[in-house]
């Protein structure tokens, strides 16, 4: 009877911890590889609250590790499982938004490429003779995330899972700092990579922001801050390109003087949409965020910045053509730089207009003041001016004596002041 009942106490305890090394060997193998994070969740419910093992497990301190380490790479990490993003290409075709692109018949050029790379909500359906219909990799700002695809259901089925028109890979950028697992826009890609399974999303991580940022700073000499700018989604596109890609063709992109030489170019923004993308012109907006010194993007800055590049890396530029030029290396002339520049000298010449005016005030007040007193000396009678200089001897703390009958004595901040008279009479000052 007692054999019988150790027997089943340890079957059941060999039960129980089949069961349970089975759980958590489950739960992290979900971490490494989508395929069994989507195999525990439930088919019809394809939301983050579907997975909570995932979810509950995601703030242990082993995978807080994991991430931390993860944010240190200088590549794309996947979402949810931070695997890192090892793409490369020979020949790479950068495909921008602009409408310069719109009659030149690029699509097939552009679909003969190894890899294409488009960035934002930019359509293929309807303009493929122009841009082409292959989306290798979609580079998103983490701001315009949200905007383009959330609740848009029709626009997340045009990118993520129509087969002709889909991006097989989409790389969120964080266009400035941010509080990334807490940002909009990582839970709404972490919904939608279980939703949208034909599609690998990833996102920069913060060693990436911290690098794209700097890259900035080198090439202009001034903070992101400083210039009180957030960087394009073409940016971060330029300098994932450059990491990716060994050659690499840009399309629709401008050169930094073209709308100066062009100062009547009418071309759209971008050559898809309705409403302000339409209707506002590429080179009106170029100028107006060009010129503004408070917010907004430095596009013809970060064109001069991408013709640099062109210099030191196979890198070419299509319709339009750029013209032959020397970019300084070591000065950026574009009209924001001037125009920071210039407001820079503009601020250390009036501080120092300031401080000269408050230094002549201040001499102008000292001046007054002893013209007063001298005044007032002048005035007094003779008597008045022995008990002044008496008064200035104790403030500087002069011992001195005053004919036979006066002495004084200067202890610390007390004065003693001892008044010898016919009666023998002593008074004590302080001051």
């Amino acid at each position: 009877m007692w054999n019988a009942r150790r027997c089943l106490f340890l079957l059941f305890f060999l039960i129980c911890f089949a069961y349970f090394y089975y759980v958590e060997s489950t739960v992290g193998i979900a971490h490494s590889g989508s395929a069994m994070f989507v195999a525990r969740g439930p088919a019809a419910c394809p939301f983050p609250r579907c997975y909570p093992h995932l979810l509950k497990r995601t703030y242990t301190a082993r995978n807080e590790t994991f991430q931390r380490h993860r944010q240190q790479l200088l590549v794309p990490i996947s979402v949810p499982d931070h695997r890192p993003f090892l793409y490369h290409c020979s020949e790479c075709a950068v495909v921008t938004s602009s409408g310069q692109l719109l009659g030149k018949g690029a699509g097939r050029e552009i679909d003969n490429t190894q890899c294409v790379i488009r960035m934002n909500d930019a359509p293929t359906q309807g303009y493929e003779d122009d841009v082409g219909s292959r989306t290798t990799i979609r580079v998103v700002g983490h701001s315009n995330f949200r905007l383009i695809f959330q609740n848009k259901v029709p626009i997340q089925k045009l990118h993520f899972k129509d087969e002709r028109t889909r991006s097989e890979n989409v790389v969120i950028a964080w266009l400035y700092n941010t509080n990334i697992y807490k940002n909009t826009a990582y839970r709404l890609v972490l919904n939608y990579s279980q939703m949208y399974k034909n599609v690998t999303f990833y996102m920069h991580t913060l060693a990436m922001m911290r690098h794209n940022n700097e890259v900035f700073h080198n090439e202009t000499g001034i903070t992101r801050t400083q210039a009180k700018t957030w960087l394009t989604t073409g940016w971060h596109a330029m300098l994932l390109a450059l990491d990716v890609c060994d050659k690499i063709k840009v399309y629709g992109m401008v050169y930094d003087e073209y709308c100066k030489d062009h100062p009547n170019d009418t071309t759209p923004y971008h050559y898809y949409g309705n409403g302000e993308n339409v209707t506002r012109t590429e080179c009106e907006y170029y100028t107006k965020s060009e010129t503004r010194l408070t917010s907004g993007h430095l596009f013809v800055t970060e064109k001069y910045i991408f013709g640099r590049w062109a210099q030191k890396y196979n890198m070419t530029f299509m319709h339009p053509s750029w013209k032959a030029k020397v970019y300084n290396q070591s000065k950026l002339d574009t009209p924001f730089m001037k125009l920071y520049r210039e407001r820079k000298v503009t601020k250390s010449k009036n501080k120092t207009h300031t401080a000269s005016l408050h230094s002549k005030a201040a001499q102008h007040d000292r001046g007054s003041i002893t013209d007063t007193r001298s005044q007032s000396f002048g005035r007094m009678t003779m008597g008045e001016k022995s008990d002044r200089r008496r008064h200035n001897d104790l403030d500087n703390g002069i011992f001195m004596h005053v004919g036979d009958r006066q002495q004084i004595v200067l202890i610390k901040k007390i004065v003693l002041l001892t008044v010898v008279g016919d009666e023998g009479t002593t008074m004590l000052l302080f001051l």
